[in-house]
């Protein structure tokens, strides 16, 4: 009896010993998938970057490491002002003014996001190129839904975007109507205003009585008027073709109102004669 126990002991420490070996070569195979790369295209460990962080503010670094694995190149960024992250190529920006030949309606960018006296660097696509018209700047549609203008001095280009630049944009809402905008540039229908005209504005989910202060370009700076809005004398810059105007909300309901009654009249059957 004492013998199969001490027999029965050994069998299970050889399979102990098997599964220790299979799983350590199983760890080996696992580690050997992740390579470290001193270069991947243009980007080298020792550059200069931006990296984005969990508050999604971007933050000025320096690239440590590149990681090449099955799931895609990571890139290891040590920030500045403390921290380190391992990122994905959307997620880091060149820490230089890109030429204006790089950029165009849809590119990926980080840039100056200014809210009262407070600064950050926040991602965003670029709207408009430089013309006449917006004064030789940029129109940025930050992720947040945010619309400014930027000069290129304030500008980042992002280094790995995605192919549709709106799939990186965690807002919904912002995601969907970047999407419509690309899909449809250069077809921009926009609202005509003026300083004084009072209309209703859209904000957080409700309708309010605003009063227009100011045009720029494509955006009007919208004043509040009611509410705790009004308590906060909220003052905002809007997307002159952005659905929380008024006017523009009215104008795309009613002209999607028509084309449906189009689309239902197209599908009935023909009158019998």
């Amino acid at each position: 009896m004492a013998a199969m126990r001490k027999s029965a002991q050994d069998v299970q420490k050889f399979m102990d010993a098997v599964n220790r070996k299979s799983g350590s070569q199983d760890f080996q195979k696992g580690s050997q998938q992740v390579s470290e790369l001193t270069h991947e295209g243009d980007l080298t460990v020792g550059d200069r970057v931006l990296g984005k962080k969990r508050t999604k503010t971007w933050h000025k670094g320096t690239l440590i490491a590149i990681q090449a694995a099955g799931s895609g190149t990571k890139y290891k960024v040590k920030f500045d002002n403390k921290g380190k992250s391992l990122l994905s190529g959307n997620h880091i920006a060149y820490d230089y003014h890109p030429t204006v030949d790089r950029l165009q309606v849809g590119s990926r960018v980080v840039a100056k996001y200014k809210d009262g006296n407070q600064v950050w660097l926040y991602a965003g696509i670029v709207a408009e190129t430089p013309n006449v018209k917006n004064k030789m700047r940029f129109l940025i549609f930050f992720d947040d839904g945010y619309a400014s203008y930027v000069v290129q001095l304030e500008l980042y280009l992002i280094c790995r975007p995605l192919k549709k630049t709106w799939e990186d944009i965690e807002d919904i809402s912002s995601r969907d109507f970047i999407q419509e905008y690309l899909t449809a540039y250069p077809n921009r229908p926009m609202v005509l205003l003026k300083a004084g005209q009072l209309i209703k504005t859209e904000w957080e989910g409700t309708w309010w009585k605003s009063r227009v202060e100011d045009v720029d370009g494509s955006l009007v700076k919208i004043l509040f008027l009611v509410g705790e809005a009004k308590d906060d004398k909220r003052c905002e810059w809007v997307y002159r073709g952005s659905t929380r105007l008024e006017p523009m909300f009215s104008m795309k309901t009613s002209t999607a109102s028509t084309q449906e009654k189009k689309q239902g009249g197209a599908d009935e059957d023909p009158p019998q004669r």
